[in-house]
């Protein structure tokens, strides 16, 4: 059996953003396995439900330390999102029906449009995530890496 050491595992209970405020979209759960990536720490994503005014399903992506004990470093302020994930109930109306979506997994690519298995001294230019969409079909995502980079903010426990 493998011996677990929880004394090690950061225990924030509630992130917040070092320019203030905290995840806006609903509770934050389960998402793709983190990858190690140097001079950065652990990327992964997740997503989170928001039951405001109706079930939402957001995406996010988030860093954390890698070493122990584990600590979040970086995460979304906003989800990421694509208009094509929006479906109409009806013509006549406004309102929006937001389509289940559930990372799963990613890898990295290259400039040239090669998977990296090896991150040494090679920088990603694209993040491709597969997800689930209302658990009747699956996505191909693709970020660039940078701007995605770019678009997470650094995180304090709170």
């Amino acid at each position: 059996s493998i011996k677990v050491d929880f004394i090690s595992i950061d225990t924030c209970s509630k992130m917040f953003y070092l320019n203030g405020g905290e995840w806006e979209y609903g509770d934050i759960r389960g998402g793709t396995p983190a990858q190690y990536i140097p001079n950065l720490g652990y990327l992964g994503f997740f997503h989170s439900i928001s039951v405001v005014c109706s079930r939402a399903y957001y995406m996010g992506a988030y860093v954390f330390s890698h070493s122990i004990p584990f600590h979040m470093l970086k995460m979304s302020h906003q989800p990421i999102i694509n208009d094509l994930l929006f479906t109409p109930h009806s013509q006549t109306t406004n309102k929006y029906h937001w389509n289940v979506l559930f990372p799963m997994s990613f890898y990295l690519e290259d400039h040239q449009g090669n998977i990296i298995k090896d991150l040494n001294d090679i920088i990603p230019s694209t993040v491709v995530i597969s997800a689930g969409v209302d658990d009747t079909y699956g996505v191909i995502i693709r970020l660039d890496y940078q701007t995605l980079l770019d678009s997470l903010t650094d995180v304090v426990c709170g």
